[in-house]
């Protein structure tokens, strides 16, 4: 997302438009801030999805002490995550200012 590329010295960011491949993906509906795999498909003998995607909405948290419930966070976009390099083929580096 735009908001997280920084502006360089001419006020310009720039952002990588990339081919993603999904597979079988997690939709999740809590914050899975930190993970370093996609979650166990339910139903299967320990597989794991292939990504992860958040739609824009309301996502449950965990609190850092008792678990769940944690406040809801607002996903303000929706978010692909993939774990693997070799699902991701970037395709175009865009150069953008915003006015």
């Amino acid at each position: 997302a735009w908001q997280y590329a920084t502006l360089n010295e001419c006020g310009e960011r720039f952002i990588l438009l990339c081919r993603v491949t999904l597979g079988h993906p997690h939709e999740t509906d809590r914050v899975m801030k930190g993970e370093k795999a996609p979650p166990v498909i339910i139903g299967t003998d320990n597989v794991r999805a292939d990504s992860v995607v958040a739609y824009e909405g309301p996502k449950a948290t965990r609190h850092p002490l008792t678990g769940w419930p944690g406040p809801t966070r607002n996903q303000v976009h929706t978010e692909y995550v993939v774990f693997e390099r070799t699902q991701i083929y970037p395709e175009y580096v865009l150069k953008f200012k915003v006015v």
